[in-house]
């Protein structure tokens, strides 16, 4: 682990680990100050001082009165008991807010940058481009800004509380327990840790990140761009948008050791969807409500190996893809785009299964695909098989176990070694093939 930065003025000394943090409190170190100290028990802060600056305002410990920070003065450092409703405030965008390490920090107006100790507090910020770093601690972070950077560290929290963005904000959280709350706009949020709490409907658009090891949930924007990570978590699409989602499940990389559970919820007014697994990946889809999508659903692509796309309770119409195509530089899903997968069509039928070969591209590993909850609704493609083999084989292969099979439990293996498995029901052709 890299060394703490430490930050130290007269008796004040901050330190922070968290990287972004401590290369802040390492910009401030570099810099030469003027002290201005503000006494016990004093009852205002003096003007800046005049002269070569930039200055330097260190608050006492027992002061808890109303304090602004003047104009012209660069830092300040919260060494003080200012838990209570007294908020720091400042008119002057260039000012520099530290929280020590103990003291609550609770402050509003219109800093460029605010770093956070280990107190916690309230921090409201309305300067456009803010950069807002905490370490450790709970807080409570209002970004009214347009562009802001925030940072939340390892051991920081904004449990119960929200970072609320306005346009072009970037949310960084690597704590637990974190609330972030999109205004409006466009937002970037990547999930570290675990236990983050996406709540983005009122934003235009979001991009979500997730490397989280522990459950998140995700309440999207309009325009919702979703990569999960390991730990999992709960997304719920655009009630009433009109916008776009997608998706792709444990995006963190190799496959973990136990398996991520993802559920994605959505309402009959939802958008239709465009959703990925991944390896190791168990993905739920529930989308209560009537059938817009009937015909036109979401489209589910298959990638990955051991994994799980069940779509039982989605409004129907939905497309899967499934492309039967080797990679050798991709060991974590052991050289395939789809593996061994389970797909589970929806009740409400309209579903379109369609396999494809692998178009040139290499064969995949030999692996089966496995159908279940077919409808009578639902066709089953063939994709590129006629095409790139020059024969008939593959379709002759599927319709004569289908055929056989009568509408019950089917297998059938095609040429490149991919197994179509039918679970309790089957169609009785393929539906089509190009």
């Amino acid at each position: 682990m890299a060394s703490p930065t430490v930050l130290s003025v007269g008796s004040v000394t901050v330190t922070a680990n968290g990287g972004y943090t401590g290369d802040l409190l390492a910009k401030i170190m570099a810099t030469t100050y003027t002290q201005v100290l503000v006494g016990a028990g004093s009852p205002s802060i003096p003007a800046a001082p005049t002269g070569t600056g930039p200055f330097e305002l260190v608050i006492q410990p027992s002061y808890t009165g109303d304090l602004t920070i003047p104009v012209g003065v660069y830092a300040l450092v919260i060494n003080g008991a200012t838990g209570d409703t007294n908020a720091f405030t400042s008119a002057d965008p260039n000012v520099v807010i530290v929280g020590s390490d103990a003291a609550p920090l609770n402050y509003s107006g219109g800093a460029l940058t605010i770093i956070g100790g280990a107190g916690g507090g309230t921090v409201t910020d309305t300067a456009d481009g803010a950069t807002l770093a905490f370490a450790s601690g709970a807080y409570s972070i209002n970004a009214l800004g347009d562009g802001d950077q925030i940072f939340l560290g390892s051991t920081a929290s904004g449990a119960g509380a929200a970072a609320a963005s306005t346009s072009g904000d970037v949310v960084t959280v690597s704590g637990t327990n974190s609330t972030v709350t999109a205004n409006s706009g466009a937002d970037t949020i990547f999930a570290h840790g675990s236990g983050t709490n996406f709540v983005g409907t009122a934003a235009s658009s979001s991009v979500f990140i997730g490397s989280n090891t522990g459950q998140v949930t995700v309440a999207s924007a309009t325009n919702q761009l979703i990569f999960g990570g390991t730990g999992g978590g709960s997304y719920t699409e655009g009630a009433d948008s009109t916008g776009s989602f997608f998706f792709w499940g444990n995006h963190a990389g190799s496959s973990p050791t136990v398996p991520t559970n993802d559920t994605l919820f959505g309402s009959a007014s939802s958008p239709k969807a465009t959703i990925w697994g991944d390896s190791q990946d168990n993905l739920v889809v529930s989308q209560t409500g009537a059938g817009a999508a009937y015909g036109a659903g979401n489209t589910f692509v298959d990638y990955g190996d051991v994994a799980t796309i069940n779509a039982a309770a989605s409004r129907g119409g939905d497309s899967f893809v499934i492309w039967n195509v080797g990679f050798t530089t991709d060991p974590a899903n052991d050289g395939k785009f789809a593996g061994n997968t389970t797909l589970v069509g929806s009740s409400a039928g309209n579903e379109l299964f369609g396999v494809f070969d692998n178009l040139g591209y290499g064969a995949s590993p030999a692996h089966t695909i496995t159908i279940q909850n077919w409808v009578s609704s639902d066709v089953l493609g063939l994709g590129a098989y006629e095409t790139e083999k020059g024969n008939t084989a593959d379709l002759t292969t599927a319709d004569n176990a289908l055929a056989a099979a009568k509408g019950g439990t089917a297998s059938f293996t095609l040429s490149d070694g991919t197994t179509i498995k039918f679970e309790g029901a089957s169609p009785t052709s393929v539906g089509y093939h190009i």
